[in-house]
C-alpha cells in the first residue's frame, strides 16, 4: 500500500493530539469568565448579560469639555 502502518500511527496520534488539545483550550476558555459557568451558560441560552461601556468617542468629548 501507499501509506506505511508507521504514517497511519503517527497521522492518527497527531490527530487525537489536535483534538485533546482543542478540548482542554476550550474548557479552560468557558471558565474564565466572572462566574464559573457564565460563558457556558451564554453558550447554552445564547444570551449574556453585557456591562454597558462608554464608547471612545464619548470619553474624548467629555475629556476636551472639562
Amino acid at each position: 500500500t501507499w501509506l506505511s502502518l508507521q504514517a497511519v500511527a503517527l497521522i492518527h496520534t497527531a490527530g487525537a493530539f489536535a483534538i485533546l488539545s482543542f478540548i482542554v483550550v476550550h474548557v479552560y476558555m468557558i471558565t474564565t469568565g466572572h462566574t464559573l459557568f457564565a460563558h457556558t451558560r451564554a453558550m447554552i441560552t445564547g444570551w449574556e448579560e453585557v456591562a454597558d461601556e462608554e464608547s471612545v468617542g464619548d470619553w474624548e468629548y467629555k475629556t476636551k469639555a472639562a
